[in-house]
């Protein structure tokens, strides 16, 4: 395998050959924005899933954060450039990871867009099957009036990761926000649900990143009897609700079975909600075929 990279409009070297300017300020200031999106394996190829809607959320991303790709690239020639990766490199089972960075120039605070790089990489993300993870609620808030929430900035994952180290330092698997209202928010790079008898509850967009996979299960839980309820939930609620689960493109759908002190007794429909969301993936369920982006490896490009 070559791990060669779509680079500023053309496949080029790996990965591991191409570096990035000391100067950068994507490097000294997190200026940057980037997508995760998921592949599948089948017979013949791979399917990309929601490949479109993937790049529409990036160009959201910056265009809200004054970054202006789309005077270099359009949504169609990056949606390309994601499968030309995959099959210059023969890769069926994947995380695609599109990136926005600048580069070139002296350290400052004033942003060029004749310094804007955008690079298509695949990298080996294994999806984790786990059967139910502890987290811990974070110290930092998560909130429209004092941050961007609706984008995936670069910068904005130091904050991510300091939660998380924290809360793996106290034994826990991952950490997830509070708003300034002490309102579940979200997880650190993952949405949220919790359950109560057959119905679904997740916070509403006002202070997450609108998740492609929350965004699926959305549309997918009535399939499985299930009622969907987008509304905000105390923290202090928590232990009226049956399970809870994590959904994100990294980690499919991932059953929670403690949050901070209080342990779930079961995780039996997040595991039935993992597996179809799988099946979906897979292109097992016809009805969201259209989710799908097939990649036929059988006309490769040299």
């Amino acid at each position: 395998m070559s791990n060669l990279v779509w680079f500023d409009g053309k496949i080029t070297k790996t990965y591991n050959e191409i570096s990035v300017p000391l100067l950068s300020q994507g490097l000294h200031y997190g200026f940057g924005a980037f997508e995760g999106i998921r592949t599948r394996k089948y017979a013949e190829g791979s399917f990309i899933f929601r490949l479109t809607d993937h790049i529409q959320r990036l160009y959201h991303s910056t265009s809200k954060l004054f970054y202006q790709i789309e005077d270099k690239f359009t949504p169609q020639e990056i949606e390309q450039a994601c499968q030309d990766v995959l099959t210059y490199n023969q890769l069926r089972e994947t995380y695609i990871r599109p990136i926005v960075y600048f580069g070139d120039t002296f350290p400052g605070l004033t942003l060029s867009k004749d310094n804007i790089h955008l690079a298509i990489l695949a990298v080996d993300f294994p999806l984790n099957f786990a059967d139910g993870i502890k987290i811990a609620v974070a110290e930092l808030r998560k909130d429209r009036r004092n941050m961007i929430v609706d984008v995936k900035g670069s910068g904005q994952y130091q904050i991510f990761t300091y939660e998380r180290e924290k809360a793996r330092k106290k034994g826990f698997n991952d950490a997830f926000f509070l708003d300034n209202d002490g309102n579940i928010a979200e997880g650190v790079g993952s949405n949220i649900f919790l359950i109560k008898e057959h119905t679904l509850y997740t916070p509403p967009l006002e202070n997450i990143l609108p998740g492609m996979t929350r965004d699926s299960v959305l549309q997918f839980a009535s399939d499985l009897g299930y009622n969907v309820k987008e509304e905000h939930i105390s923290y202090s609620s928590i232990g009226n609700f049956d399970e809870a689960f994590f959904t994100g493109t990294a980690i499919g759908i991932v059953p929670i079975k403690q949050i901070d002190n209080l342990i779930f007794n079961s995780i039996e429909i997040g595991k039935s909600l993992q597996k179809y969301y799988l099946d979906i993936t897979m292109g097992k369920i016809p009805k969201y075929q259209k989710w799908l982006t097939q990649v036929h490896f059988q006309s490769v490009l040299v």
